[in-house]
């Protein structure tokens, strides 16, 4: 059963990233996540166009604890994919792993937006780094969320420009980068 062609995609907004939260640290035992992909624009944007906060995940994680892997796998069930809480708020926690930041530009710990749920501290990335994430995985929906965001002015294309060369710290990285962004621009719906 596909409940993603079943239920219509919600545009997150803070409370329901702020619902995810709570969840996962109910789920995880965690007072600690950082949060990434599109629902982080619902933190660092909450304004931006719906459409580019249209997901049906938040994709979050928690500092990762040996001990607690077993644990964390087994609660994805309630938070998850198929789970009770996705059939009661028409989205669900994703939970990733700290590797989805190995492809964000060093210095991202510094820019991220921070905010606290009931004594739970989490973090969202900035939009110039979902940008540079966006690129990096290159899928064709990454390509046209990103031309989107530059159309609707979430990121201005020089700054994004600007942002790349000073952070990527990277000649091969920087030409992907500019490549993938150039490609997004390029974007058209026959791609899709």
């Amino acid at each position: 059963m596909n409940l993603d062609d079943q239920e219509p995609i919600l545009s997150l907004g803070i409370e329901d990233v702020r619902e995810a939260v709570l969840a996962a640290a109910k789920a995880y035992d965690s007072k600690s996540f950082i949060i990434v992909g599109r629902a982080s624009l619902a933190v660092t944007m909450p304004d931006a166009d719906p459409l580019l906060r249209a997901t049906m995940d938040v994709d979050l994680f928690p500092p990762w604890d040996e001990s607690k892997a077993a644990v964390w796998a087994a609660a994805d069930l309630s938070i998850g994919r198929l789970s009770p809480f996705r059939r009661e708020h028409g989205f669900y926690v994703e939970r990733v792993a700290e590797w989805t930041t190995r492809q964000l530009l060093p210095g991202w710990e510094q820019r991220v937006f921070t905010f606290e749920v009931s004594g739970i501290q989490a973090s969202a990335i900035h939009p110039f780094d979902l940008i540079c994430a966006k690129l990096q995985a290159g899928r064709t929906k990454d390509r046209a969320f990103v031309k989107k965001a530059l159309e609707l002015g979430v990121v201005n294309l020089t700054e994004i420009e600007a942002f790349f060369q000073e952070k990527s710290g990277d000649e091969a990285l920087l030409t992907t980068l500019m490549q993938r962004l150039n490609d997004a621009l390029d974007f058209t719906e026959e791609e899709d």
